[in-house]
């Protein structure tokens, strides 16, 4: 049975979706690790008008900002896990 261009179509898009999808994921969970993107992930939330930062509750965000702030007066502090 041959696919017809709508479904193609079709899969390609849920495709695409899902491939977004995960590359957000990956990068929210660095950018939340390390506070940084790299030249690769910002040109990509960039094209998809997309960021990290949209990811992050308000009190995340809060707590997030506390967190950066600490670790740039303590950069080589271990982080309890």
């Amino acid at each position: 049975m041959t696919e017809t261009t709508s479904e193609r179509k079709l899969n390609n898009e849920t495709l695409t979706k899902e491939v977004i999808k995960l590359m957000k994921n990956d990068i929210s969970v660095r950018y939340k690790e390390t506070g940084e993107l790299t030249d690769e992930d910002w040109e990509f939330c960039e094209q998809i008008d997309w960021h990290p930062w949209l990811e992050l509750s308000h009190l995340n965000k809060q707590y997030y900002l506390r967190w950066c702030n600490w670790r740039m007066f303590n950069p080589n502090a271990n982080v309890p896990v």
